[in-house]
């Protein structure tokens, strides 16, 4: 398994601020000898009861940031509250050597994983910082290929394009990824809407006129949500319906790929028997669905049609759960019909639904950190993002 020890000793220095989250007395002894005249700053040294207030208790100036989750209950849940409350880099501490977890870290943003008990030579090498500290698993001397993450929706209204928006606006905001989101929905879209734009003019002209797509081109038809987070959608009238090209779609999804390491799609249901070639290029597909017979009836058609292509991204299945009351299927007969496992339960947030909407702002942003849809939308972003520009510069995009 890797470690710290492994990462490129250029243009490395000590981080001007450290903090440790840990109640284990050996680990704090180490941090002390090390700042003990060894070249380590004295560490800031909070117990594991303050990670439900993180954010208030670290300074934003804090740079690099030492988690031991090995009494944490949920260590995933942990880190990527950690990730998603403060700026600093995450190195996290644990006695669980499974690569499964490993890897979950990593998707959850954290920079490199140590198992305990860990030496000084090791503590102090995972302390080190780099002006571009790579993520865990990362290759500092390849450029990952873009990555293309389709959501759709199994049926009508169980909140694909909710989801969708919330994570791309984490991969951009949170993870610092520069991302693309693209709602094919061309008449009744709601991705522009729920983030208060005005819906660009040249995502029809695009799809109408394959042979006119270039890179310039469709940065023109998108529209700035945030620095780093840029909306590709349309407002068609109703009296001028488009039939999508297969081809356009990939002449799209290759046009933005050559600007955006990340790119989130939100597709309806209606195009999902004409998106073939779309997923063939796609590396995940979120299929959301609720819980109802006609939810398991559709999520079963969708993912197995995912699953034939000859490409198949990697599937994530998301039910959403009623406002009130039980839902017609429990999750266990759910999972019985779909023969497979419910990767997250979503709950229904109605009122911060309701105040993101009037806001124009993603809904995570109107929900506590540590609520249920926000470590939801924090693994699967997590799954977005090409790990070697995640939390690096960001691309230099298009002049205006």
């Amino acid at each position: 398994m890797p470690t710290a020890g492994n990462k490129s000793k250029q243009d490395r220095r000590m981080p001007r601020r450290l903090v440790a989250v840990t109640d284990d007395p050996d680990l704090c002894d180490g941090l002390n000898r090390l700042a003990d005249g060894r070249g380590v700053p004295l560490p800031d040294i909070l117990p594991s009861a303050v990670l439900p207030d993180l954010s208030t208790e670290i300074d934003r100036r804090t740079e690099l940031l030492l988690l031991d989750v090995e009494q944490v209950d949920d260590p995933l849940s942990a880190t990527a509250a950690a990730v998603s409350d403060t700026r600093a880099r995450v190195v996290v501490f644990g006695r669980q050597n499974d690569v499964s977890l490993f890897r979950a870290l990593s998707d959850a943003g954290a920079a490199d994983y140590l198992l305990k008990p860990i030496d000084d030579t090791d503590l102090k090498e995972a302390i080190w910082v780099g002006d571009q500290a790579a993520p865990l698993l990362a290759n500092p001397a390849e450029e990952a290929a873009p990555r293309v993450n389709l959501v759709m929706g199994a049926r009508g209204g169980v909140g694909a394009s909710t989801l969708a928006v919330c994570m791309a606006w984490w991969v951009a905001e949170r993870l610092g990824q520069q991302t693309g989101l693209v709602d094919l929905d061309l008449s009744f879209g709601t991705t522009a809407l729920s983030l208060d734009l005005l819906p660009g003019r040249g995502l029809r002209d695009a799809l109408e006129n394959p042979s006119r797509i270039d890179p310039l081109f469709v940065g023109s038809a998108m529209v700035n949500a945030t620095d780093a987070l840029f909306v590709l959608a349309a407002e068609d009238p109703l009296e001028a319906p488009i039939s999508i090209e297969p081809q356009a779609l990939t002449a799209l999804v290759d046009a933005l790929k050559e600007t955006f390491p990340s790119l989130i799609i939100d597709v309806p249901r209606t195009l999902v028997p004409a998106a073939g070639e779309l997923i063939d290029c796609a590396d995940t597909a979120t299929v959301m669905t609720e819980l109802t017979l006609s939810g398991l009836r559709d999520a079963i058609r969708v993912r197995d049609y995912l699953r034939e292509r000859d490409s198949a991204p990697a599937i994530s299945v998301v039910a959403s759960l009623p406002e009130a009351g039980r839902p017609a299927l429990d999750r266990r007969e759910f999972e019985r019909g779909l023969e497979g496992a419910i990767d997250w339960m979503l709950p229904r947030a109605p009122k911060q639904m309701a105040r993101a909407a009037s806001d124009g702002v993603p809904l995570v942003s109107h929900l506590p950190k540590r609520h249920a849809y926000v470590t939801a939308v924090a693994d699967l972003a997590g799954r977005c993002v090409s790990s070697t520009e995640s939390k690096t510069k960001r691309r230099r995009l298009w002049p205006w």
